[in-house]
C-alpha cells in the first residue's frame, strides 16, 4: 500500500475547492528521506511524488479515497527543490465528475513556474 505523503513530506497551508477548481498552498518538509535519495546535495522533489499530491488533495476535497486510472498527458517542467521552493500551489481543474469518476487538469507551481502538468481520470473507491 502506498503510504500517504501528506502530514510527512507535505503539509497543506491552505486549500480552496470550488465545484470546478481545487486551489491548495503546500509546505514541502526538506528534511523528509525522500529528498536524500534524490540527489543529497540538490534535493528534488519526484515526479511520482508530485502526481501523488495531486490525488491526495482531490481525495481530501471530494471525501473520497481514489485511484489514477489513465494519465493522457504529463509533463514535468521544472526541478522543484524544497530548500529554494518551500512552499509550492497546486491548481486542479475539474474537467467532468460524476459519483464514480472525475476527469481534471492539474498544475504544480513554484513562484508562478509551472512545474507540472497532468491530464487525468481518477476513480473513486
Amino acid at each position: 500500500a502506498w503510504m500517504m505523503l501528506k502530514d510527512k513530506l507535505y503539509h497543506i497551508k491552505q486549500m480552496d475547492y470550488l465545484e470546478s477548481e481545487l486551489r491548495a498552498e503546500i509546505a514541502l518538509n526538506e528534511n523528509h528521506s525522500i529528498f536524500s535519495g534524490h540527489f543529497p546535495d540538490i534535493p528534488v522533489l519526484p515526479g511520482v511524488t508530485m502526481m501523488q499530491m495531486i490525488k491526495e488533495l482531490l481525495e481530501e476535497a471530494e471525501k473520497s479515497k481514489m485511484r489514477l486510472k489513465k494519465a493522457a498527458n504529463m509533463k514535468f517542467l521544472q526541478m522543484i527543490n524544497p530548500l529554494k521552493n518551500k512552499y509550492i500551489q497546486v491548481v486542479v481543474k475539474v474537467k467532468e465528475n460524476t459519483e464514480d469518476s472525475m476527469k481534471i487538469s492539474g498544475q504544480i507551481l513554484a513562484e508562478e513556474h509551472i512545474c507540472f502538468k497532468i491530464s487525468a481520470q481518477l476513480i473513486k473507491l
